[in-house]
C-alpha cells in the first residue's frame, strides 16, 4: 500500500505562502464567531479563559483587561 507523505520543504513552502494573508482570509470567515464568543467571555468576571484552537491569534487582543489567557 502506497501513503503519500509531505516533506518538511513542502509545509515550510505552505505556511510561508498562507502566512502573510491568513487572517486576511480567514478572519473575514471567523470574525462574527470570534466576536460574539469573546463578548460572552468579557460578559464574565475576569478571571481565567482557555483559548482552545487559538490558531493566529485573531481574538487575543479583543479580551478585557484583567483575563488571563
Amino acid at each position: 500500500m502506497e501513503t503519500s507523505k509531505l516533506d518538511d520543504a513542502h509545509i515550510v513552502a505552505a505556511y510561508a505562502r498562507w502566512a502573510p494573508v491568513y487572517d486576511a482570509v480567514f478572519g473575514v470567515i471567523t470574525n462574527s464567531a470570534i466576536n460574539k464568543t469573546v463578548a460572552v467571555m468579557n460578559g464574565l468576571p475576569p478571571g481565567r479563559i482557555l483559548e482552545i484552537g487559538v490558531g493566529t491569534g485573531l481574538a487575543l487582543p479583543r479580551y478585557k483587561a484583567g483575563h488571563r489567557i
